[in-house]
């Protein structure tokens, strides 16, 4: 636009980009969203004790205040210092995974659930849609990144459900030779930090010897991005959509560099199995140790009745043991016979609330595609409602309240 308009003094790119950013009090920043809760608070803190002080007259009311007000500031440094210590980690494990062929670090992490049918007609924002679930795999060394996806008949976001996505990838996608790997994952207690995941990778480090260690790292909450937050993030969840496969190819397009999105449809190819049950058979029912404050995890073959675990990312490793089930005479391990059994997870598709499946089967009219609408037909009812019984469900003029991940 500036050479068009100045044909007589054109640039090259390389000129207008140094004098533009160097010439002119021009600045750009990242827009803030989902801004750490605990920085909000003390920010917030901070910012009434500075007011405070400036209306104070008092000279030993004002003394007090600046005393508070140093303690608030240095809690905020210990708690960004914290967070940034994470992202070093990070940062470390992505060096070191691209010179070592035998270590690598992924981030694993949930998509917001995508509604199904997106679509543009107006009644689609007073029904129910289908959720469509997507779960991320990122890998730092090569930035490969692979979403495990499914729609609420196949599947839920429990522990069992991340503990077969992650056997899928451990023998189908990740390199034989990765003997080393990092995990960096969020908190979140019903799907990755607890006792079904934990045993899970002990039983791939221990018995299968997949791994000779695993490390699984936890943000300070607030300060959690990750590499499959920007992945997420490019797929425009706007898109035109009649159904999930419709949202896999949205998401297989939504990347060229460096390298496409892998797509996987878990109906297709991934087995979900009970591993909570099929665990409990090998190790303890309870957790030897308290997973909500961990923010560093190690199993190591080294320490093969250990799991090595820090509340913060300095200091030194604590231990907790995961003792092995006992047989009835509490000196030889069960046998395999008496252990239990890893089974399927679902039996078939998994039933949608009456409500709701009315509220599909309505918005199943407005769709274009004869394919589509065979989908939805065929979802499977419920069986805490008789079919027939939705049929007296009244509709609230306002849209429903999405329904929690």
């Amino acid at each position: 636009m500036y050479n068009e308009s100045n044909k007589e003094h054109t640039v090259g790119l390389t000129t207008f980009r140094d004098i533009f950013d160097g010439n002119f009090n021009i600045s750009f920043g990242y827009p803030r969203k989902d801004t750490c809760s605990c920085c909000d608070i003390m920010k917030s803190e901070i910012s009434v004790l500075e007011d405070k002080i400036t209306k104070a007259s008092d000279e030993e009311i004002k003394t007090s205040l600046a005393v508070e007000l140093n303690k608030k500031k240095a809690e905020k440094k210990i708690h960004l210092a914290r967070s940034e210590k994470f992202y070093s980690i990070k940062r470390n494990c992505r060096k070191q995974s691209n010179k070592n062929e035998e270590i690598e670090a992924i981030t694993v992490d949930y998509q917001k659930n995508l509604p199904t049918p997106n679509i543009t007609t107006s009644d689609v924002y007073y029904r129910r849609q289908l959720n469509f679930i997507s779960f991320n795999v990122h890998m730092l060394s090569e930035s490969t990144s692979i979403f495990y996806t499914y729609d609420e008949s196949v599947a839920k976001k429990g522990a069992d459900d991340v503990c077969s996505m992650l056997k899928h990838y451990f023998e189908h996608i990740l390199s034989p030779s990765v003997k080393h790997l990092v995990i960096f994952c969020d908190s979140c207690a019903g799907q990755n930090k607890n006792f079904t995941v934990m045993r899970f990778l002990h039983y791939m480090v221990d018995t299968l010897k997949r791994f000779e260690t695993v490390k699984v790292v936890f943000p300070i909450r607030g300060h959690s991005y990750m590499e499959g937050d920007k992945d997420m993030s490019l797929i425009n969840i706007k898109s035109y959509t009649e159904t999930p496969d419709d949202w896999r190819d949205v998401i297989k397009n939504s990347r060229i560099k460096p390298s496409p999105f892998r797509v996987i449809d878990c109906a297709k190819e991934v087995k979900f199995e009970t591993w909570t049950n099929f665990l409990s058979g090998i190790y303890v029912k309870k957790c030897p140790m308290q997973t909500r404050p961990i923010r560093v995890l190690k199993i190591d073959q080294k320490e093969p009745r250990f799991v090595i675990h820090k509340p913060n990312y300095f200091g030194s490793y604590l231990k907790a043991a995961f003792v092995v089930h006992q047989g009835k005479d509490k000196k030889k391990p069960q046998t395999p016979s008496q252990q239990n059994a890893l089974g399927e997870l679902y039996s078939g598709k998994l039933p949608i609330k009456a409500a709701k499946l009315k509220d599909l089967i309505h918005l199943k009219q407005f769709l274009t595609n004869p394919d589509s609408q065979a989908f939805y037909n065929s979802l499977v009812i419920a069986p805490q409602m008789n079919e027939g019984e939705e049929d007296d469900i009244e509709y609230a003029d306002d849209p429903p309240i999405d329904e929690p991940q």
